[in-house]
């Protein structure tokens, strides 16, 4: 008679189950990455929260460029949440460059596959790379009115 240790056996499955799903979850839910470049004079890192993102670049005598951003979300839940994580990415490396301002160049989109045990996934993500820049902190002009004291 084979005795089986009932113990063994449920504390395998259990192992064997975390071992398989682990990549089935982060292929499902993925994750954002990202790279930089720097070209230019790397600066202090500045916090993720304190990248601006701007629509255009400003005005030459304003900015100095510090490199090149790309990053990449494949969550699988939503476009949006994709395009939001892609951005913190990318905020997060031009910040680790001392870069306080992107200007985006190329927004995209990704396509994954990954095949497990004759089962083909497909997940599509965002890509996004730009420019990291160093906007320098102009003190505004001073717009108080002069008054001048006469004797009288």
């Amino acid at each position: 008679m084979i005795f089986f240790n009932i113990h063994f056996i449920t504390e395998s499955v259990k192992k064997i189950s975390v071992l398989f799903s682990l990549p089935i979850l982060i292929f499902l839910f993925g994750c954002a990455s990202g790279a930089y470049v720097i070209t230019g004079e790397a600066r202090k890192p500045v916090l993720q929260e304190d990248v601006k993102i701007y629509p255009k670049f400003p005005p030459e005598d304003e900015y100095e460029i510090i490199g090149l951003v790309t990053a990449e979300s494949n969550s699988r839940l939503t476009a949006q949440w994709d395009m939001d994580a892609a951005v913190n990415e990318a905020k997060k490396r031009a910040g680790l460059m001392g870069a306080n301002g992107i200007v985006f160049t190329e927004l995209g989109s990704s396509q994954k596959s990954f095949l497990l045990s004759s089962f083909l996934f497909s997940r599509s993500g965002r890509t996004i790379s730009g420019t990291a820049i160093y906007v320098e902190k102009k003190a505004p002009p001073y717009t108080g009115v002069f008054v001048k004291k006469t004797n009288e």
